[in-house]
């Protein structure tokens, strides 16, 4: 499932996930603790072309049934990058 791809691509980057994960869902929250960091890492992706939204504490990603393992890869290392 590409939610736990990208679950394992950002929990070593510091990167903090408000979803409850014993209720699976279609989408993630995930946070990096800051709601002006959550937003600068929103525009971040979105000048990427990776598409998120900034809902409540955290960001919301929400792939689609034929997102690829390649596309969550790209957001995991466009994730990354922000965080260095």
């Amino acid at each position: 499932m590409v939610l736990d791809q990208l679950l394992a691509g950002v929990r070593p980057l510091g990167v903090r996930v408000n979803s409850d994960l014993g209720a699976r869902s279609s989408f993630l929250s995930l946070t990096t603790g800051s709601n002006s960091q959550d937003a600068a890492l929103v525009r971040a992706l979105a000048a990427d072309r990776i598409i998120v939204a900034q809902r409540g504490p955290g960001i919301r990603v929400a792939p689609h049934l034929h997102t690829s393992p390649e596309q969550i890869d790209r957001a995991i290392d466009a994730v990354r990058a922000f965080c260095q």
